[in-house]
């Protein structure tokens, strides 16, 4: 049985939407009902115990986006583990999901303004499965650009 624990925080000038657990088949329905009830704002949400994130998962971020940039407010992913961020390159949408490191950085570009690129990610090719990357850092292949043969995971 997949799990998913989603906390809403209003702060000023942002809310703060932590999610935790696996995105799938059988819980995206519960995120996209949580996700709706956030109110048109800025917004971060904190991801960096989301060990799984299904393709239906990904649109329901891309709805919230959607929904929020009609309001004129920003979503930022904070702290994304490298299955997640993995997962967005593999779609192509690194260029368009907002990332920051952290989440005192997400909060800090939403409410000074200053979320207005997204923040590039390095493709890398990953041995194992999503679900280890999660939980270790994984092993990356030398890609011939410098880039380290792990990432934090």
């Amino acid at each position: 049985m997949t799990s998913l624990v989603v906390r809403t925080f209003p702060m000023p000038g942002a809310t703060l939407v932590t999610i935790a657990g696996e995105v799938d088949i059988a819980t995206v329905a519960q995120l996209r009902w949580q996700l709706d009830a956030i109110p048109a704002r800025n917004t971060v949400l904190e991801v960096s115990e989301l060990m799984l994130l299904s393709a239906a998962g990904v649109r329901v971020l891309l709805d919230l986006q959607d929904r929020l940039a009609t309001a004129g407010a920003w979503v930022v992913l904070a702290a994304a583990p490298y299955c997640v961020r993995r997962i967005l390159t593999v779609f192509g949408l690194d260029s368009r999901l907002l990332m920051a490191p952290t989440v005192e950085e997400a909060v800090d570009s939403v409410t000074s303004g200053a979320a207005a690129q997204p923040a590039p990610i390095r493709v890398v090719t990953m041995v194992g499965s999503c679900r280890a990357a999660a939980r270790r850092s994984p092993s990356v292949r030398e890609s011939g650009t410098g880039l380290p043969r792990s990432l934090p995971g």
